[in-house]
C-alpha cells in the first residue's frame, strides 16, 4: 500500500501541528473536546491521521504557490 502505518515521528509531527479542534462530536452527539489524551486517541485512527497530514501539506503547498 502507498500509505504506510504511522511511526513515532509521524505522531510527534501530528502533535506539533494539531493545536485544537472545533465541531468534533462523540457518537452520542456530545462535544468531543480537545485534550492531549483525545489527540492521542485520534492519532490512533489511521484515516484521521493521514487526512490531517494530507490537509496540512496541501495547505502548505497552496500557500507556497501563492507566494
Amino acid at each position: 500500500s502507498e500509505i504506510q502505518a504511522l511511526e513515532n515521528d509521524d505522531a510527534k509531527f501530528l502533535k506539533s501541528i494539531v493545536l485544537g479542534w472545533e465541531d468534533m462530536e462523540n457518537e452520542d452527539g456530545s462535544e468531543y473536546t480537545f485534550s492531549k489524551a483525545h489527540l492521542d486517541e485520534m492519532i490512533e485512527d489511521f484515516r484521521w491521521s493521514v487526512g490531517v497530514v494530507r490537509t496540512y501539506y496541501e495547505s502548505f503547498n497552496e500557500a507556497m504557490e501563492k507566494n
